[in-house]
């Protein structure tokens, strides 16, 4: 029976800290205690793992019919795909940056289920390849999501030189920091003989850092945006609320998730504290924004979590669009000039306004239409 659940353990081996490993370290030896629970503790990360990314897929399903064409039906997507093919559709850099940020994440997700699962066993050089494979792309996602939450801060600030310098140096200064800590914390992860991560190393909090530190930065200048439009009478203006609802509910959302990340990595048993690491990539996909709580699966973590965050936000702004464009054109019999826009009963110091034209008309009956028509013949 120990044997059992020993080989049903190994199965999740790639889903949380087994998927990080490290060449040249050897790991202690451990009680039979120790291995059950971390067999136990195995199972339960692989678990939520395997929730986490159901729940993103289930999400992607949900706002399809946004992705492609606003508020139409997903029933009439077979119809879209066969008139509309890719040399058709207008690609920029945020177009791609969102199917990057809205499918590499799942994509990614489902190959780290199956690391150090039978048959896809691996050596220890290949499990460093693979460590080294979920750092860079992490970087990549936190790198894109990050790009998109710049964009609304430059929208913000489109005419503050200053502020938009700024942003994009600790930009710069944020992938540099978390490819720096990255690179120096993946040769020193601890392991042992089934490639389960059993340590890391301090430098991983560099990592992780930069990041919620840039996030912050980010969501401090959305909110201080905010309140000068609210003061200048913008709060209710759509786009404003739009920016600023997200903001917070995405920056509260992650903050918490990281936090409790943080919490079992300090005081949960060694082989639970990757239990929040898929729901963290999920909500970073879910959301908008990014980042990391790194630790030993701590490079997908942030990874999937920027994702996410990412695509939510673009879909929101499109149905923001979608929203102010009526699907019809509609027509009335009423004719408002810009020169005269009706704003209350009439009363009797109103008055009619009089044609400009270069001749007197007539007010006798029928000469209006004879004068208006002669008026027309000149200026022709």
């Amino acid at each position: 029976m120990l044997v059992r659940n020993v080989n049903a353990s190994s199965s999740f081996r790639g889903l949380g800290r087994s998927s990080l490993v490290s060449i040249g370290r050897q790991a202690p030896q451990v009680s039979v205690e120790s291995y059950l629970n971390n067999v136990a503790g195995t199972q339960v990360v692989g678990y939520n793992c395997v929730a986490s990314l159901a729940f993103l897929i289930y999400d992607i399903l949900l706002t399809l019919h946004q992705e492609w064409y606003g508020r139409e039906s997903l029933s009439t997507v077979p119809n879209f795909v066969a008139l509309n093919t890719l040399d058709s559709i207008s690609w920029n850099l945020t177009k791609c940056l969102f199917f990057f940020i809205r499918y590499f994440p799942v994509i990614l997700q489902i190959s780290v289920l199956f690391v150090g699962t039978p048959p896809f066993t691996f050596t220890k050089r290949e499990c460093y390849i693979w460590n080294v494979y979920q750092g860079l792309a992490t970087v990549l996602i936190v790198a894109a999501v990050d790009y998109i939450l710049i964009l609304r801060i430059f929208a913000l600030y489109s005419r503050n030189r200053t502020i938009r310098y700024l942003v994009a140096t600790l930009y710069l200064l944020e992938l540099v920091t978390m490819s720096i800590g990255v690179g120096l914390a993946v040769p020193k992860l601890g392991y042992d003989d089934l490639c389960t991560l059993i340590d890391v190393p301090d430098t991983f909090l560099i990592a992780a850092g930069a990041p919620i530190a840039f996030q912050t930065i980010l969501f401090a200048l959305t909110a201080w945006r905010f309140l000068e439009a609210v003061k200048a009478g913008w709060g209710n203006v759509p786009i404003i609320q739009l920016l600023m609802r997200d903001g917070t509910w995405a920056f509260i959302l992650l903050f918490a998730i990281l936090l409790g990340e943080a919490f079992l990595y300090g005081f949960a048993p060694e082989a639970y504290t990757d239990v929040l690491y898929g729901w963290l990539n999920t909500a970073f996909a879910f959301c908008v924004r990014t980042r990391p709580c790194f630790g030993s699966s701590l490079i997908l973590t942030f990874l999937f979590d920027s994702t996410v965050k990412g695509y939510r936000i673009l879909l929101n702004l499109n149905q923001l669009n979608a929203s102010a464009r009526p699907s019809i054109y509609v027509t009335s019999p009423d004719i408002v000039f810009s020169s005269q826009v009706v704003t209350g009963p009439f009363s009797e110091e109103s008055y009619q306004l009089t044609n400009l034209s270069r001749s007197p008309i007539s007010s006798t009956p029928g000469s209006s239409s004879q004068s208006d028509a002669r008026q027309f013949d000149r200026d022709e």
